[in-house]
């Protein structure tokens, strides 16, 4: 019993761990791409169902972050503001790969 104890708080414990390293993944990657497009240029960052959206203003400078997702990185111009959306399944992927 004591053992089958010991087994579940380890599970526990790696689950905890994985999640942590998800949300530190996350949270730097959306810090790299506000500093690639400055952070004086961002309205609102918000996190969509499985999308890392960025609502930025309309004259923003969008080459380094095109550089660093390419085309995972889809991005929609209006008027009023530029509104780029990073799916999280790509970041975590090779995020957690390179390890």
């Amino acid at each position: 019993e004591l053992e089958s104890k010991k087994a579940l708080k380890l599970q526990e414990d790696k689950k905890e761990k994985e999640k942590k390293d998800v949300e530190t993944a996350i949270l730097t990657e959306v810090e790299k791409a506000i500093d690639l497009l400055g952070q004086e240029h961002i309205r609102h960052v918000k996190i969509i169902d499985d999308k890392i959206i960025l609502i930025c203003e309309p004259a923003t400078n969008l080459d380094a972050l095109m550089v660093r997702y390419g085309a995972m990185a889809l991005i929609k111009r209006t008027l009023n503001e530029t509104v780029i959306a990073v799916d999280i399944n790509f970041i975590l992927k090779s995020r957690l790969n390179a390890k």
